[in-house]
């Protein structure tokens, strides 16, 4: 039957199919739907917390305002333009329409619509290979609620993904079978919102394709000829769609290339990539194999794999049916083993990764294997409801027995993998039922009427029971959290109080973390956070240069992680929660609003702030993080260009040590002992740390910048923590604490501390037997010579950010150049003007834009345009031209036969 045929509306499958997928939808979803949670978790890997759920507030209101480009509360700054095209696709064009206090169901609702694209496209896809009939449904449902749609489609992201997946694959299907043309043109177009929503994506799913091609060519007995053609077919039109999405191919590619992530790519090595995968990495690709929540989720999982990046490849238990069914059939015994074969030499090569996803140790790409499987699932159904022949069922269910209990059996022999035993029970007892149904089915001629519908009653039970857990056992903040606490808890209000206030430009730092790094995204001010992958390059290696260290180059966090790092950073304003203090030597109060309390930072510098003096690139990166912060005030460096002789050479300031070691007084949860290596720490308990009381005095000149040295010896590679408290403070707290990682290469942690400390803790945070203290000293400097008084007197007023421009008014009172620093990060797409002539963008002290000042008083203009731009909108100009000559005949046609 073709897509057009009718049948009455009782009798039509793609109704029935809604029906059964908008039920399963609503039972699985029913935590979101009836009991008030948000559909967003905030578990381990929870990008949908962490960026997207951000993105859409951020977006929403973007759209709103006709805004796009460079803006500011995007993380520390960021090129936009490269990320907004994807919210204008239909799914997420939902999302950016809901007011943000319907954000929570316009993300539920975008996901129904996915899910239903999912399937009843898929049912068409599959129905061109099978026919009308229940294995077709089953396919279909096997592959929309597939694990790998349940746990990745939950970034949303990644959900649109599948759903353009599928109707790819539908008009990729109706391409090989040479049907009207004008599903080649939906093909061209689907391949531009595929890029759009993501290009890794489209490049995985651009290798499956070739693949698919290849195989259906050899399934079909296609000549070489005609393979070929189809390939070439193929490409042609994958171009077409990428050039018509020439206008945002270019800002990804932009934002790519810029990014610290295309370093690490190419940084990538290559060895143990053609060694199989072993041991516990296989044991829990077996396991995963049966349903995702096997091993746990989250905080519970045992897997040897990352949750929810490890290999995804539960589908439902008849794929195992399926697959021994067609092994022990003599017709189709090949084709099987080859193709199962294939399939498991994907799984078990980490090379396979590394093509697909660019690392072997992400497995995005095993949505191609799932739906794979949900065709060999919907394949074998339909041949066992049309031939019912009981020796060769019989025949596969017994080798389908010793598979799945070889597979189980195996799977338990790895005793530090430990599965949940309900789940294992529930495989089995649906296999156990698949296996009654199939002796059955087969053999009793009364049961031939409602075999098919028996078996799809069970998939659709299966596939609620195995799934369930992988939605309702990840944590997940109500509606009223999500409302309340995180993206409407009070920040809002603050932040428009200061705006009433100061119509200036700067960034405000937090003393609290409403949902994630992105706050300022939804929270409308510019922020000292951002969790992107994307996050450019520039500001990751200013981040590792000056910051602490990081989990990866996705998180760049500097609130409240150094006050003058901060200033320099364009920082003016502290936001604190309910009973924080903050420390009086740094910050006076500014007022309360939505039940925050808001704060200015003394050591403000202007958003621009002018150097006169140079420092050496590599002297500056062989200082300890104490004397790059204090070398940031006295003079600026040429990050990626060599010591010019046009400025006055930088030094640093004199600086005086106090050794802190006779101030400790007690010890918790632990020995301490001094000798003459310092203080050693040991039989450690479950809280060690030992207590420096009296140290007010230290910390009381006002005229100083403090820092802490703290060197540590340890057998092992530990987590260390500095608390400290401030005049006002009731005990130590975790809003005042700088954490660390001791190991045999870096054993001495510095930092700049604030003014006005009255009591230090050292902590062992990770168990180790016993720790050395071997110093722990304060170091200060006066503010007069460290540079920071000229930085603050720096002659940059009336500054004002607006449409991806930057604009000041620079006054430099000496008669040679100085280097004006702009605390926006470096990348390729700034330029600058200097009194409306041209001039020269630096990247200077490890990714700020600089730009170099003459003697007196100048309008200075930063803009942020997206590289090549201009040749992104020539693309797409020129594929729409392209699909119109191409297919407009076609689409006439097709338009005039609708209506």
């Amino acid at each position: 039957m073709t897509d057009t045929q009718k049948k009455p509306l009782w009798k039509n499958e793609l109704v029935w199919l809604f029906l059964i997928t908008s039920g399963l939808f609503a039972i699985l979803y029913s935590k979101f739907i009836l009991g008030g949670y948000a559909y967003v978790f905030t578990d381990t890997g929870a990008d949908t917390m962490q960026i997207n759920y951000a993105q859409y507030g951020l977006f929403s209101s973007l759209f709103r305002s006709g805004e796009s480009g460079y803006v500011l509360q995007a993380g520390l700054g960021m090129d936009v333009s490269s990320y907004y095209p994807a919210y204008l696709i239909p799914y997420n064009l939902l999302i950016l329409l809901a007011p943000q206090r319907l954000l929570p169901w316009a993300v539920l609702a975008s996901a129904y619509l996915k899910m239903i694209t999912i399937s009843l496209v898929g049912y068409l896809f599959y129905r061109k290979l099978m026919q009308d009939g229940i294995g077709t449904m089953a396919a279909a449902l096997a592959w929309t609620f597939s694990g790998y749609v349940i746990l990745w489609g939950q970034h949303y992201g990644f959900c649109t993904c599948m759903a353009l997946f599928t109707v790819f694959m539908y008009f990729l299907q109706s391409y090989l079978n040479g049907e009207q043309r004008w599903k080649s043109a939906g093909l061209v177009l689907t391949v531009t919102m595929l890029l759009i929503s993501s290009y890794y994506f489209l490049y995985m799913i651009a290798f499956f394709a070739v693949f698919y091609i290849l195989i259906y060519s050899i399934m079909q007995r296609y000549s070489l000829k005609r393979t070929v053609g189809k390939v070439a077919g193929l490409g042609g039109m994958g171009i077409l769609g990428v050039l018509i999405g020439g206008v945002a191919l270019v800002p990804i590619a932009d934002t790519f290339l810029e990014s610290a992530r295309a370093g690490v790519l190419a940084a990538k090595g290559t060895s143990h990539l053609l060694s199989p995968y072993k041991g516990k990495t296989l044991g829990t690709i077996v396991a995963r194999f049966f349903s995702n929540h096997m091993l746990g989720i989250d905080k519970d999982y045992t897997g040897y794999l990352n949750y929810y990046e490890g290999m995804i490849l539960a589908v439902s238990i008849l794929t195992v049916f399926a697959v021994s069914y067609f092994i022990v059939k003599k017709s189709t015994r090949v084709k099987a083993l080859v193709l199962t074969v294939f399939l498991v030499f994907l799984t078990i090569m980490p090379l396979t990764s590394r093509i697909l996803v660019f690392t072997k140790h992400s497995y995005r790409w095993t949505f191609m294997i799932c739906f794979v499987e949900a065709l060999v699932i919907g394949c074998f159904l339909q041949d066992v409801f049309r031939e019912k022949n009981r020796k060769t069922v019989l025949a596969g269910s017994i080798l389908a027995i010793v598979i799945c209990g070889g597979l189980l059996a195996w799977m338990y022999s790895f005793k530090n993998i430990k599965p949940d035993h309900k789940v294992t029970a529930g495989v089995i007892g649906f296999f156990a039922v698949y296996l009654i149904l199939f002796a059955v089915g087969t053999s009793v001629k009364k049961m031939y009427r409602i075999f098919p519908a028996a078996v799809l009653m069970v998939l659709i039970c299966e596939l609620f029971v195995l799934d369930y857990p992988s939605l309702w056992h990840r944590e997940s903040p109500t509606r009223n959290q999500v409302a309340t606490e995180y993206y409407n808890d009070g920040t809002k209000e603050a932040v428009a109080m200061l705006k009433e206030q100061d119509d200036s430009v700067y960034r405000i730092e937090k003393s609290y973390t409403s949902a994630s790094e992105n706050d300022g995204m939804s929270q409308g001010y510019n922020g000292l956070s951002v969790y992107m992958s994307t996050n450019p390059a520039s500001l990751v290696a200013y981040h590792k240069m000056y910051g602490p260290e990081t989990l990866s180059g996705n998180f760049v966090d500097f609130n409240m992680d150094d006050y003058i790092r901060s200033s320099l950073l364009g920082t003016k304003y502290l936001i604190t929660g309910t009973g924080y203090h903050a420390p009086q030597k740094i910050y006076t109060s500014v007022g309360e609003a939505g039940g925050k309390s808001v704060f200015e930072n003394q050591y403000a510098l202007p958003f621009g702030y002018l150097y006169d003096k140079e420092w050496n690139q590599e002297e500056v990166k062989e200082m300890s993080g104490l004397d790059k912060t204090l070398a940031s005030l006295s003079g600026f460096y040429y990050t990626d260009a060599e010591e010019t002789s046009s400025y006055q050479k930088a030094d640093l300031p004199e600086q005086t040590d106090l050794s802190l070691l006779d101030y400790v007084d007690t010890a918790t949860d632990c020995t301490m002992e001094k000798g003459s290596e310092g203080i050693t720490v040991s039989n450690l308990g479950a809280d060690p740390n030992v207590v420096f009381p009296g140290v007010a005095s230290c910390f009381a000149d006002n005229d100083k910048l403090y820092g802490l040295s703290l060197t540590v010896d340890a057998p092992d590679e530990t987590e260390m923590a500095v608390y400290y408290q401030t005049e006002g403070d009731e005990g130590f707290s975790a809003e005042k604490v700088y954490t660390f990682k001791v190991t045999e290469d870096n054993r001495t942690w510095e930092h700049l501390v604030s003014g006005g400390i009255t009591e230090l803790r050292v902590d062992v945070s990770s168990p180790v037997e016993s720790a050395v203290i071997n110093n722990f000293e304060l170091k200060s400097c006066d503010i007069t010579e460290s540079g920071y008084t000229a930085l603050k007197e720096s002659g940059v007023d009336e500054v004002t950010f607006s449409d991806s421009t930057y604009q000041a008014q620079v006054t430099n009172d000496a008669s040679e150049n100085k280097m004006l620093c702009v605390p926006l990060f470096y990348q390729k797409g700034w330029t600058a003007q200097i009194d409306g002539e041209d001039a020269g963008v630096y990247n200077i002290n490890e990714g700020m834009c600089g730009v170099e000042v003459p003697s007196g008083t100048h309008e200075i203009v930063l803009k942020y345009e997206t590289p090549y731009q201009n040749y992104g909108v020539g693309m797409t100009i020129i594929g729409i031209i392209i699909f119109i000559l191409v297919f407009s005949q076609n689409l006439y046609k097709f338009f005039v036969k609708l209506c």
